[in-house]
This record gives structure tokens, C-alpha cells and sequence, in this order.
């Protein structure tokens, strides 16, 4: 049976339809047949042909009868027709084979996972070499503010505006809300490295997919790093949570892997001098990092020594400029001019107490992030309308104005008249 007229795979077109003709021509058989991919060297023109044999197929060449050459031109096929995902692609492809090895050998099963993954990528919407954080900042074409971003991952806490608990004392409800208030007076109110890394795990990462691994100790930060190579070695674009952990609190950060084969990081912390809110360090944050860069840096993050420990680190985030910050027993000591008077080396915790966890999500599309954020945005704004005063309010608070000035007013004449 012909799969397809004698073409030259020269277009990105061409190498998608031939890819997509292969992978349907393996559902219909259900992978039972052989198929014979000839490519004629002089022209470059591909035909398949199925000869059924077995209950395996095997893809070859009929020039060199190779099946190394066999997954080679398909390789540079997937290249040809999907570019901006080919790597991301190929990964998964490898990891769909039939057994546990990788071969030279390709297999109609690796055939339909490549077309499947690919179909996959592409749904996803997000462009390559786009940054992931552009979804959050500027949701369906909106504008909002620094603040805005940043309170709409945080202050909207999974999609949902914070209670006020309001009752029947207009004078308390009034100063609810205005200690509500505060919190947009600086980013840094709300803004916390471990809550962030929550929330963008709601906004960004498909629920269903969740899987944490890690704890205290060697063993376990070595699996929660293991766990999030993993997810960046399968080919699936994800959102991993690294918590990193001890007495003294730690940090966390987001590795984002898009569909291009880059990795992306966010982060925040809590800061009393600087704004150090999501928004605020987008244009800081690690960005389209090389995915074995990131896998590197992942071994290194549980290494036995130090030296490494911070490499790994600070190939990452930008919060820290040494490892031993996020193992401390303690924040260390400050002097009266506010300078720490320890090295965080020194305040290292016991090993048990050192914590790794990995939280991985799949990553969503585009669209439902911006749509995430669109939602969370809307409801930012009715939490803004509903810490506007009633006229009950108002008056309340006009009234312990006017209470203030009098009472002002009477201990000023008391003053006077006893200095007379």
C-alpha cells in the first residue's frame, strides 16, 4: 500500500504532511506492518510503502538499509516541519519508544508520538522565544499596572478575592477597610517568594498533573531534584515549584519549560527596602535559559558541597548569592546599622531540617493563563470597589474625626488655662 506519491520533503508543509500521513497510517494498523521509508539520495524524493511483518515495525532506508539513517531523515523532518518545538518533540518521541532503551532504531510508535506531541505543542499556543511572563503582565492585550500584576497572582488567592467579614459597626467596617487599603500602598505588603510560587502554580499549571516530591534531608531533595529533571527531560512543557527550605525560611522560585525547549524563571520575596514583587523583578528574572543548563543546575542544587550547591542556585534565581542562604537555622544577626554580623555559613541547620520540594504541574495554554489572569484582574478591581466606603462608613469615620478635634480642641484649653 502507497502512503504517499513521491515527494521532495523540502518545505515545512511537505515534512508535516508526510509526518502526519505516517502517524495516521500507524493508527489505522495499529502498529502491526512494516514500513519501508525510501528516499531516493539524488532527488531527496521520500515514499513509504507498508509491507506487514510482525507485530513491530521498523522504519528504514532502502539506499542504506539503515535504521540509524531512518531516524536521522526523520529527525531532520520534524525539524523541517515544526522548528519553534523541535526539541521539545524529539524528546518526547524518544521517550515513547517501544522498551526502556533508546535505540537508533524508528519505530511507528515514536512516529505517531512525535506527530501527537507536535499537535500537542502547538495547541498550547505559546510562541517561541516568547517570555512566559508576558501572558501574566499583559493578559489578552490589558495593560494593567506593576501592582496590579503582582496583587493579582498574590491578593487573589486561587481566583478569589479576599473576605472583608464585614458586620453591623460602621466604624469597624470603616477601619477594615482602610487597614485593607494599606496593602496597595507597596508591593511589598503582599508580596512572599513561597505564596508567589503557589499562586503561579494555580494561574499557570493544570491541576490534575500535580505531583510533589521531596522533604528533608539528602536523599529527599535529591529526589525532588530528580523529579523536576524528569519533568524537564519528558518532552512536556511544566511549571516547577522549587521550595527550598529550613529554620530560617527559605526561598522559593518557578522554573517555567515552554514548548520551545527553554525554561523560564519567576520568583518574588518579601522585602522591607526594595520592591521585589513578581512584577517588579520580570525584567531581572532568568529567561530562556538551555534546558540542560537548567538540568545541570538542578544536580548541582543537591550536591555535597558548597561551592556547587551555589552554582546551581544562582544559575537559577537571583535572590541569593550563596547556597548556604537557603539552609540557615536563623537569619543572622544585625548590627545597629543594619548589616548582619554572621556569615550564613555558619547558621547552617541540621540536615534533616534542609528541605527540597518540587511541586510540577503541566503547563497550560496560553490563552487559559491569560484568561486566568484576566479573571483574577476583574476580581482585583471588585475587591477595589468593595474597600470603597458606604455613607454609613464615611460618617462614621467623619464622625471620630470630629471626636478627635474636640477632644484636641479641650485638652489644648486645659493646657492653657493651667499655664496661666
Amino acid at each position: 500500500m502507497r502512503l504517499d506519491a513521491p515527494q521532495a520533503i523540502d518545505t515545512q508543509q511537505a515534512a508535516r504532511d508526510l509526518i502526519k500521513t505516517l502517524s495516521d497510517h500507524y493508527t489505522e494498523t495499529e502498529g502491526k506492518g512494516r514500513i519501508l521509508f525510501t528516499k531516493d539520495e539524488a532527488t531527496g524524493n521520500i515514499t513509504g510503502t507498508d509491507r506487514s511483518r510482525g507485530m513491530w515495525a521498523r522504519m528504514t532506508t532502502v539506499a542504506s538499509n539503515s535504521y540509524a539513517q531512518a531516524k536521522a531523515d526523520f529527525t531532520a523532518m520534524v525539524r523541517l516541519a515544526y522548528p519553534d518545538h523541535a526539541d521539545m518533540i524529539l524528546s518526547h518521541m524518544d521517550r515513547r519508544q517501544e522498551g526502556t532503551k533508546v535505540t537508533d532504531m524508528l519505530t511507528p510508535g515514536m512516529i505517531k508520538a512525535a506527530y501527537s506531541k507536535a499537535q500537542s505543542l502547538e495547541a498550547l499556543g505559546w510562541p517561541a522565544g516568547a517570555r512566559v511572563a508576558t501572558a501574566l503582565a499583559r493578559p489578552n492585550g490589558a495593560h494593567p499596572t506593576r501592582m496590579e500584576v503582582s496583587a493579582a497572582v498574590c491578593l487573589i488567592k486561587d481566583g478569589a478575592k479576599p473576605v472583608l467579614n464585614l458586620g453591623n459597626d460602621h466604624g469597624l467596617n470603616a477601619a477594615t477597610k482602610t487597614a485593607q487599603s494599606t496593602q496597595f500602598d507597596q508591593a511589598r505588603n503582599f508580596a512572599a517568594c513561597h505564596d508567589t510560587a503557589e499562586q503561579l502554580q494555580q494561574v499557570m499549571g493544570e491541576r490534575a498533573t500535580e505531583r510533589i516530591v521531596g522533604g528533608g534531608g539528602a536523599d529527599n531533595r535529591r529526589a525532588a531534584a530528580q523529579s523536576a529533571i524528569d519533568a524537564l527531560s519528558s518532552g512536556t512543557p511544566c511549571i516547577i515549584h522549587l521550595k527550598a527550605t529550613a529554620g530560617s525560611g527559605g526561598h522559593s522560585f518557578s522554573l517555567v519549560a515552554k514548548p520551545d525547549g527553554k525554561v523560564d524563571v519567576l520568583e518574588a520575596w518579601a522585602s522591607s527596602h526594595a520592591d521585589a514583587d513578581l512584577a517588579s523583578l520580570l525584567p531581572h528574572t532568568k529567561r530562556g535559559l538551555d534546558k540542560d543548563v537548567v538540568i545541570q543546575a538542578l544536580r548541582d542544587m543537591v550536591s555535597d558541597d558548597l561551592d556547587t550547591r551555589t552554582a546551581g542556585y544562582t544559575a537559577l534565581s537571583i535572590a541569593y548569592d550563596t547556597a548556604a542562604r537557603f539552609e540557615m537555622v536563623r537569619d543572622p544577626h544585625r548590627g545597629p546599622d543594619g548589616h548582619e554580623t554572621e556569615d550564613p555559613v555558619d547558621l547552617k541547620d541540621q540536615d534533616a531540617n534542609i528541605n527540597l520540594h518540587a511541586q510540577i504541574r503541566d503547563l497550560k495554554p496560553r490563552q487559559a493563563v491569560m484568561d486566568e489572569m484576566t479573571t483574577r484582574l476583574d476580581q482585583l478591581q471588585q475587591f477595589r470597589q468593595d474597600l470603597q466606603f458606604t455613607p454609613e462608613e464615611q460618617q462614621a469615620i467623619d464622625d471620630e474625626v470630629e471626636q478627635q478635634r474636640v477632644a484636641m480642641e479641650n485638652w489644648r484649653a486645659q493646657r492653657d488655662a493651667q499655664n496661666v
